[in-house]
């Protein structure tokens, strides 16, 4: 402890820490009063931030005098992550740079709630990505027991909110060539993301420039279909998909039995089927349908999909563009998207039964171009066809034809458009 308090005596990390979180917190000059519960919310967040930031100095006392804390930049389900200065910036400083402003590192402090398997399974895949422009680069990891605190360049970017009535559909090419090509080097290694939405990727509009980042949901590509069925064995589910589509076929007039209930309102009763596993990571309103699906056999076309959900969403300046509560309700959604016919096809393809009794719901879904049309014709004149092309070929519902990020990148609306932003380290200092 005495260390400690050296340590933080030389560096004064704690007074920019308290500062920076004062002043993010601190109402405008020119705004009302905020109430006093407000206040009361706002002083417990500025508390917690510097009792995380005493902590992080406690457990990893040799990076006392290498960064300085200066404020709490975000929170997730499982992790932290501050923005810090990196005091010895000028000893890996390439020949003939000089340090024009004060350089920032992000420290992600991971939480040790979280599966030791998954931790190890964030490092090994960013230790994977280093070296492109649009994927977070990793710099340096630090365990101590079971807390691990990872430490990364810090991007400067802008919040989405700030942006994102602002792109027009010809500076949005640079924003997707950034997402795509960051999609395409991550495939290429045979990484999914899994988690692909506006809030990962960092973007700043004046340099044009954006930064894949937060791989805690990251999985490896499987490298072949297994031999086996998505729902066991096949004499097995054969038996099983025999008993339940007698009930749901062309010549039977017996609606399916459903078990209807507080628990489990919607499920076929007398499921005889195998259990399913296969992975859910994602967020709600980005998931591919066939991670809906549960398809055990999930590949990187999942991310594509989640990318034209983000194309979707500037296009029509609606975010979040889909908005459903559970599953069964986000499958509604895209069968209004796609029709219901198409859903069906892609159900069956994969074993599964998706059945609708929703009237609205049209058998052949929505024209895309029609559907932007008529939520941004504010824009309409100056969207391309080739970005209307790719929005189509990146929410095709069969993940096997999906296009895939590298043919996107050589697609009309994005081939040529330069993805590595400002070209010099001055120039991605803050002032």
């Amino acid at each position: 402890m005495d260390a400690f308090k050296e340590a933080r005596s030389k560096t004064n990390w704690l007074a920019p820490a308290h500062q920076a979180v004062a002043s993010t917190a601190a109402p405008a000059p020119t705004a009302p009063a905020a109430s006093k519960s407000e206040d009361r919310k706002r002083s417990s967040r500025r508390l917690q931030a510097l009792h995380e930031c005493v902590k992080i100095f406690e457990t990893w006392p040799e990076i006392y005098t290498k960064y300085r804390i200066v404020g709490k930049i975000g929170e997730g389900t499982f992790s932290t992550v501050f923005k810090a200065v990196d005091l010895e910036r000028d000893q890996y400083l390439p020949v003939g740079v000089t340090k024009t402003a004060l350089p920032y590192m992000a420290l992600k402090n991971i939480f040790p709630t979280s599966s030791a398997n998954r931790i190890v399974n964030e490092v090994d895949i960013l230790a994977q990505l280093r070296g492109h422009p649009n994927v977070v680069s990793l710099t340096t990891v630090l365990r101590n027991d079971e807390l691990v605190l990872l430490i990364m360049p810090y991007f400067e970017h802008l919040d989405v909110k700030e942006y994102f009535n602002e792109l027009n559909p010809a500076e949005l090419r640079y924003y997707f060539a950034c997402l795509f090509s960051a999609l395409e080097f991550c495939h290429v290694k045979k990484i999914i993301h899994r988690d692909v939405k506006p809030s990962n990727f960092l973007y700043h509009p004046a340099r044009r420039h954006g930064m894949l980042v937060d791989f805690g949901l990251a999985q490896k590509a499987p490298s072949s279909k297994s031999s086996l069925s998505v729902l066991g064995k096949r004499k097995d589910r054969d038996a099983s998909l025999s008993d339940l589509l007698k009930h749901s076929s062309a010549s039977s007039r017996a609606a399916p039995e459903f078990a209807h209930g507080p628990t489990k309102p919607g499920l076929v009763a007398n499921d005889r089927r195998p259990s399913v596993h296969a992975s859910r990571a994602g967020t709600r309103g980005f998931r591919a349908p066939e991670v809906l699906l549960k398809v055990e056999h999930q590949t990187t076309a999942l991310d594509v999909w989640s990318a034209g959900v983000t194309l979707l969403c500037f296009l029509t300046r609606k975010f979040p563009f889909f908005q459903s509560n559970d599953d069964v309700e986000a499958l509604q959604e895209i069968a209004v998207l796609c029709g219901e016919h198409r859903m069906r096809d892609l159900a069956s393809k994969y074993q599964r039964i998706f059945l609708c009794r929703i009237p609205t719901v049209d058998k052949k879904g929505v024209h895309l171009p029609d559907l932007v049309y008529s939520m941004n014709p504010h824009d309409w004149p100056e969207i391309p066809i080739e970005a209307l092309d790719l929005l189509s070929k990146t929410l095709d519902l069969d993940p096997e034809s999906r296009i895939t990020a590298a043919k996107a990148m050589k697609q009309g609306w994005l081939r040529g458009i330069p993805t590595t932003g400002a070209d010099t380290v001055q120039e991605f200092v803050e002032e």
